[in-house]
């Protein structure tokens, strides 16, 4: 009768070989286990002033030739970030992508679009700390006073805008702010947060209804994509909508 003899250096081979696949599978797990996880939150219910900012700012005036600036108020609609992993996410990049807009927006958009950190410097990104009361706010849009002041005539009339990095970085940005503009009427924005150091999250859905007095009558939370669309890392994710 035919058989395979394993000699003792082949079963010791074998056994070596599973033995470092295990210890390999286990680092690897312990390496996922410690990175950020994030996720998108909007719960504007629970605590209505975490989600929305109101603070007087200085912009150019767009006729003006000496870098004169206009005091504005200025309204603040923000997202918030939360970390369930157990790792600072690091220099995280909140990036948008316009998937549905009016038929009168006649700006050009080019996209993905970076978004603002609430609290810090215009082009500066943001770190989210690991399960803690300390989270991430992106800001999404804003409208303020005497928007008129600093748009293209042909691309308005602009109500509000998408509070890019740039939108507020220096006066010869008025151009490049404009086309962050958006008109009357419903909207529906794709954003994702890309950590340096893990998985970018899940792409959020959400719908934003722009008025016609300069005002957002609504910014919501849709759910999330099964798959990342226009060039966003694809990841698998589950429709939901976020829980505490």
């Amino acid at each position: 009768m035919f058989g395979i003899r394993l000699t003792p250096t082949v079963v010791t081979a074998a056994s070596t070989t599973i033995y470092g696949l295990i210890i390999l599978g286990q680092f690897l797990h312990q390496e996922w286990v410690k990175q950020p996880k994030l996720r998108i939150r909007h719960q504007p219910e629970e605590n209505p002033d975490l989600y929305k900012s109101i603070k007087t700012v200085f912009m150019p005036r767009k006729d003006s030739d000496d870098n004169e600036k206009v005091e504005t108020r200025r309204e603040a609609y923000r997202i918030v970030v939360e970390n369930r992993g157990k790792a600072v996410a690091k220099n995280c990049r909140a990036k948008l992508r316009i998937l549905e807009q009016p038929d009168e927006s006649k700006a050009p958009s080019a996209e993905p679009k970076s978004l603002h950190w609430s609290g810090l410097p215009p082009a500066e990104n943001g770190d989210v700390p690991p399960k803690s009361s300390q989270l991430g706010l992106v800001d999404l849009v804003f409208t303020q006073e005497k928007l008129d002041q600093f748009e293209r005539e042909d691309w308005g009339p602009t109500q509000a805008r998408i509070h890019t990095q740039q939108a507020t970085t220096r006066a010869n940005t008025k151009d490049v702010s404009s086309e962050d503009g958006l008109v009357q009427g419903g909207y529906e924005f794709s954003i994702q947060i890309f950590p340096e150091n893990g998985s970018p999250s899940d792409p959020a859905i959400f719908e934003v209804e722009i008025g016609g007095q300069q005002e957002v009558n609504e910014v919501s939370l849709k759910g999330t994509e099964s798959t990342a669309i226009n060039g966003f890392n694809r990841r698998t994710a589950k429709e939901y909508l976020p829980t505490n």
